[in-house]
């Protein structure tokens, strides 16, 4: 009986040192990955809060955009130049530790996972109901991340389809959704992706 005992102990603390282990090496791959995201012009993510937890863990990303500056003409030949400006979105993470994770209601085998959804910042609400009807669709963003044995990492996102109607012009514009997917190695040397 001891015995048995001591084998199931054994086999508990393998599972919960596994959970605790791949979790830990899920959030430095996450923070690898937001380094090599940010050297990209014109975008900046930083890792606000992590959360860690023995199952899941929680984290909180700030993703700065900075769009370019913007120069237009009226009919008149006058030019109107709009400064750059910057968004700021706040990307709620949950992230799930290996070796086998429930994501979604799908089972992933795998160093760790994680999903967020990305709305419109608050700052911009207003703008989009200056600009759009009521009865347009506000876009949303849907990020996951996955991390495998070989510590690769997976990178999807998402635009569902919405739909806008503009106040100044009465013009419809229908997004009819996109996908696209983005693999890194460990040091983030090779990329692979789809669009």
């Amino acid at each position: 009986m001891k015995k048995l005992l001591g084998i199931a102990a054994l086999i508990v603390a393998v599972v919960i040192g596994g959970y605790f282990s791949t979790g830990l090496i899920t959030e430095r791959t996450l923070k690898k990955n937001i380094n090599a995201l940010n050297q990209a012009n014109g975008t900046e993510l930083k890792l606000n809060n992590y959360k860690r937890g023995l199952l899941k863990s929680h984290a909180d990303l700030i993703w700065h955009i900075q769009a370019a500056e913007k120069v237009t003409k009226d009919d008149n030949g006058h030019t109107t130049v709009v400064p750059p400006k910057t968004y700021t979105f706040d990307v709620p993470l949950v992230v799930y530790h290996g070796p086998v994770m429930v994501q979604n209601k799908r089972v992933r085998f795998g160093l760790g996972a994680a999903t967020g959804e990305l709305s419109l910042p608050d700052g911009y609400q207003e703008e989009f109901s200056a600009l759009f009807k009521e009865q347009s669709t506000k876009p949303k963003l849907y990020v996951r991340l996955f991390v495998s044995y070989l510590n690769k990492a997976r990178i999807e996102a998402d635009i569902p389809e919405f739909e806008l109607y503009t106040k100044q012009h009465d013009s419809e514009i229908e997004w009819l959704g996109m996908e696209s997917d983005l693999r890194f190695s460990p040091e983030s040397s090779h990329l692979q992706g789809h669009f």
